[in-house]
C-alpha cells in the first residue's frame, strides 16, 4: 500500500518503543537459560517476531502479553519445526551458530533477497560451516569450529552470533574490533549473568531473570530529526545510551558545525543523517558507509535516489554521500521506498521540510521495525493518506 505524506508543522510528544537490538538479544539469551524469564518493553515488530518463530522451532515457548513477553525455554534445544526467516538477517546471523550446534544439516527457508545480503565474503571465516544456496532456501552444514577469527567489516553479527553461543560451546574467538552492537550483545548477556574477561572470554552461565528494554536509538532518532524543524519532543530516551544510534544527538545538538561525519558504527541512521543534510543548507559529506549495500536495500542507491526525487542536491562519490543542503525540498513525487522501513521514515522525518505533498511506496514496510510509526508522527500533526494508487502523488 502506498501512503501520501501532506506536509505540515508538527507540534508534540512522543514515546519510544523498546530497542530491536536489545529484544532480539535478549530473547536469544533468555532462550538459552534453564528456567524463564521476563522481557520487559519489548520491540514487538516482524524481526523479532522472526527470530522468536526460528527459536519456537527449536522448543522455546514464549507467551506475549501487552508490555512484556515470558520466555520458557526447553530442557534440550532440539529441531522441532521448519526453519523460516525472510526479512531478519540478524536473526540468521545471531542463530546459525547456535543451530550449527544443533544439527549439522539444517535448512533455513528465506528469500533471494536475504541470499544476496548474507552470501558475503565473510562466510568463508566461519570455519566449520558450508553454505548452500538454492531458491529461497539456505542449506547449512557442518558444525562452527570452536577456535574462530572474525572479522567485522562486512557486518558485527556473525560476531554477536558467536559471543551468543560462546559460554555454552567453549568457542575461543578472536576478533578485529569490539563495536557498539558488539558491546550490546554483551550487555544484554550480562543481564542473564554472563560476563567477559578483557581478552573476551566468557564466564559464568545462563541464569533466567527479568530484564527491561531501553528504547530504540535508532526509532527514536526520526523523531529527533523532527524536532530539529518542528515543536517535538521524545519523552523516555537515554542521555547515557550506549546504543550506536545514539550518535543522532550529536548531529541533532551540532547541524551547524558538522561538516563531514563517519557512520561507519551506526550505518542505520545514515538514511535520516542525509534527509536532514538535504534540508539544512551547506554542504555535508557522509562517510563509512560501505555497509548500507547489504541491508534491506542497496540503501546508498535507495536513500541517493528518495531524496534526488524530492529534489534534493545529492551526489555518490563511490561509498561517500555529499549533500548541499536546501531550506525545502520541492515534492509532488512518487519516492520509492525500495520495501525499507528506515528509507520511508527517513523521508517522512523531514516532510515538513517539503512543500508539496509526496507518495511514498510500501508503507508496510514500517511493520520490521517500528509498526506504530505513523500512529505516533500522526499524534503530534503529521497528515497522511492511506491506500493511494500507484499512478498519483
Amino acid at each position: 500500500m502506498n501512503i501520501k505524506i501532506i506536509p505540515n508543522k508538527l507540534n508534540g510528544r512522543v514515546e519510544i518503543p523498546g530497542s530491536k537490538s536489545i529484544t532480539h538479544r535478549a530473547l536469544i539469551c533468555a532462550s538459552l537459560c534453564s528456567d524463564s524469564s521476563i522481557i520487559r518493553n519489548p520491540l514487538i515488530c516482524n524481526d523479532t517476531f522472526e527470530t522468536m518463530s526460528m527459536l519456537k522451532s527449536l522448543g522455546v515457548i514464549f507467551n506475549i502479553h501487552k508490555d512484556y513477553i515470558e520466555v520458557i525455554p526447553p530442557k534440550k534445544l532440539e529441531i522441532k519445526g521448519e526453519l523460516i526467516c525472510k526479512e531478519s538477517a540478524s536473526t540468521l546471523r545471531f542463530l546459525i551458530p547456535l543451530i550449527s550446534f544443533i544439527s549439522d544439516n539444517f535448512t533455513i527457508h528465506s528469500t533471494n533477497r536475504m541470499i544476496e545480503r548474507i552470501n558475503t565474503d565473510d562466510l568463508r571465516d566461519l570455519v566449520g560451516l558450508n553454505f548452500e544456496f538454492q531458491d529461497s532456501k539456505i542449506i547449512i552444514k557442518g558444525q562452527l569450529s570452536r577456535v574462530l577469527k572474525l572479522k567485522s567489516n562486512i557486518t558485527s553479527q556473525w560476531i554477536s552470533g558467536v559471543l551468543l553461543v560462546s559460554p555454552i560451546y567453549n568457542i575461543d574467538l578472536d576478533v578485529d574490533n569490539i563495536g557498539g552492537y558488539t558491546q550490546i550483545t554483551i550487555d544484554t548477556m550480562s543481564m542473564f549473568g554472563i560476563e567477559f574477561d578483557k581478552d573476551y572470554i566468557p564466564k559464568g552461565r545462563y541464569v533466567s531473570n527479568e530484564v527491561f528494554v531501553e528504547a530504540d536509538y535508532s526509532s527514536a532518532s526520526y523523531f529527533l530529526a523532527m524536532s530539529m524543524f518542528n515543536s517535538v519532543s521524545v519523552s523516555n530516551i537515554s542521555n547515557d545510551s550506549k546504543q550506536p544510534d545514539a550518535i543522532f544527538k550529536y548531529v541533532k545538538d551540532n547541524i551547524n558545525e558538522i561538516k563531514a561525519i563517519n557512520l561507519k558504527d551506526a550505518p542505520d541512521i545514515a538514511m535520516l543523517v542525509a534527509a536532514v543534510f538535504s534540508v539544512t543548507p551547506g554542504k555535508r559529506r557522509i562517510t563509512g558507509l560501505e555497509k548500507l549495500r547489504h541491508k534491506e536495500s542497496n540503501r546508498l542507491l535507495a536513500i541517493f535516489k528518495a531524496l534526488s526525487s524530492l529534489g534534493a542536491d545529492i551526489e555518490i562519490d563511490n561509498d561517500v554521500l555529499i549533500l548541499d543542503g536546501k531550506d525545502y525540498l520541492y515534492g509532488d513525487v512518487i519516492v520509492d521506498s525500495y520495501n525499507d522501513h528506515r528509507v520511508l521514515m527517513s523521508v517522512v522525518a523531514i516532510s515538513s521540510k517539503v512543500k508539496k505533498p509526496f507518495t511514498i511506496t510500501n508503507k508496510e514496510c514500517i511493520n520490521k521495525s517500528f509498526p506504530n510509526f505513523l500512529q505516533e508522527f500522526a499524534s503530534i500533526g503529521g497528515l497522511y493518506e492511506d491506500n493511494i494508487p500507484k499512478s498519483t502523488s
